[in-house]
């Protein structure tokens, strides 16, 4: 909204087709109206601090006082943008687990249904993994907290490498996980689960410490009639269900 509307008031003093703005701190770009082939990009910053890049376009040529206006322009924005970014940084902390940097348990409360929304008004699949560290408590108590946290990290790193960026993956609590598969059905998360289980046992270096690990996995996919609930309980029970076949394996129900 922000870069819209200085879009729009610009207008008033420099005529331009098109803006676009970059953020490659937070991975954000938008961008409205017609991309010129003439174009004016400025860095904006804050005491050093990059805010973005804001780049505006048109057919003709810029002249010069045109160019001079824009600059002023262009520093009005520098501290809606840190106001902005200050915001985005907080919402981002506050859905996002500080010690794997996956989205935490708030989060998967809120896109859970978002999730099962999309798939039942697109008429698609959507599948659910819960899994954990077989025997984290073990790690933790013969190896320490400090080699616990590194397992965690790079448990978490390893379904992030696993899944497709339209996946959503959660830590729960404590070793437990859950991970969101859209537009995905029950064969296509057992087939990923499969890797994310073979992928788990190819890790063997924890900080200074050498160790076999294995993740036991519970896979369901959504129904006609499942709440948000529903769907985490019974993809939940298929983790128990692993667990009592021995651990280290996928189980569905």
């Amino acid at each position: 909204l922000l870069i819209e509307s200085f879009f729009v008031e610009s207008q008033k003093f420099v005529p331009s087709t098109g803006i676009e703005y970059v953020n490659e701190q937070f991975d954000f770009s938008v961008s409205f109206g017609d991309e010129g082939v003439h174009s004016l990009a400025y860095e904006i910053s804050i005491a050093d601090v990059s805010l973005g890049e804001v780049k505006i376009s048109r057919s003709q040529a810029f002249q010069a006082r045109e160019i001079r206006e824009l600059e002023k322009l262009i520093s009005t924005l520098a501290y809606p943008l840190r106001n902005s970014s200050m915001y985005f940084t907080a919402m981002q902390s506050a859905y996002r687990d500080p010690l794997t940097s996956v989205n935490n348990r708030g989060a998967m409360d809120k896109a859970l249904p978002r999730e099962i929304a999309l798939a039942r008004r697109f008429s698609t699949p959507l599948s659910l993994l819960v899994l954990d560290v077989d025997k984290f408590k073990s790690i933790n108590d013969v190896h320490g907290h400090q080699v616990g946290d590194d397992v965690l990290q790079s448990f978490a790193t390893v379904l992030r490498d696993c899944v497709r960026d339209s996946d959503l993956v959660f830590r729960y609590g404590g070793d437990e996980f859950v991970i969101s598969l859209s537009n995905t059905g029950l064969s296509g998360a057992l087939e990923l689960a499969e890797r994310v289980r073979l992928s788990i046992e190819r890790c063997h270096q924890y900080s200074n410490v050498r160790m076999m690990l294995s993740t036991s996995i519970g896979v369901t996919e959504l129904r006609e009639t499942d709440t948000a609930e529903s769907l985490f309980l019974r993809a939940d029970s298929a983790l128990l269900e692993a667990k009592r076949q021995g651990r280290n394996c996928v189980a569905h129900l």
